[in-house]
């Protein structure tokens, strides 16, 4: 479910030139001997940090349909939500090694969250900011409905994603 979803991961996303992440990678050698292999000490993200790697050493990364892989989401919401913590816990040891996150993709959750906590407490004492506040996240609210039941409704599940 996770990899189909619009606001989930993708098998390969591309914003912009410089912002791409591809998971199950197949790499050439000549690269890999170039920039080293994934980096053991990260528990998490080590297709993040060895793409940032293929990158700033000015190498393409190609996304293509032609690459198939099989992937088996995990068995529960509980093991979903432990994989994704564990995935942005392990993004700030790629950033803190580089600099730089991997995509600037991986700031939007906490800029959110950020936005969730300092939004929230500032429209407690000011009228426009929780305007503005309950506006957005009504927004993203209606958003996420919107995209669980097309999720739901283009894969004939039985019941609506839990959103």
């Amino acid at each position: 479910m996770e990899l189909t979803a619009p606001k989930g991961m993708n098998l390969g996303i591309r914003a912009t030139d410089s912002d791409i992440v591809i998971i199950f990678g197949a790499y050439r050698r000549k690269v890999l001997d170039e920039i080293g292999l994934f980096d053991e000490e990260l528990t998490r993200n080590q297709d993040d940090e060895l793409n940032l790697r293929v990158l700033n050493v000015n190498k393409k990364i190609l996304l293509t349909p032609k690459v198939k892989s099989t992937y088996y989401a995990r068995a529960s919401f509980q093991k979903l939500w432990k994989q994704y913590f564990q995935y942005g816990f392990w993004k700030v040891s790629v950033i803190q090694k580089h600099k730089k996150p991997a995509a600037i993709r991986h700031l939007i959750p906490l800029l959110f969250v950020l936005y969730l906590i300092i939004g929230g407490g500032l429209s407690i004492f000011f009228k426009p900011i929780r305007i503005i506040f309950l506006f957005v996240l009504g927004l993203y609210i209606l958003l996420d409905i919107y995209y669980a039941v097309k999720l739901s409704l283009g894969k004939r599940l039985n019941m609506y994603c839990i959103l």
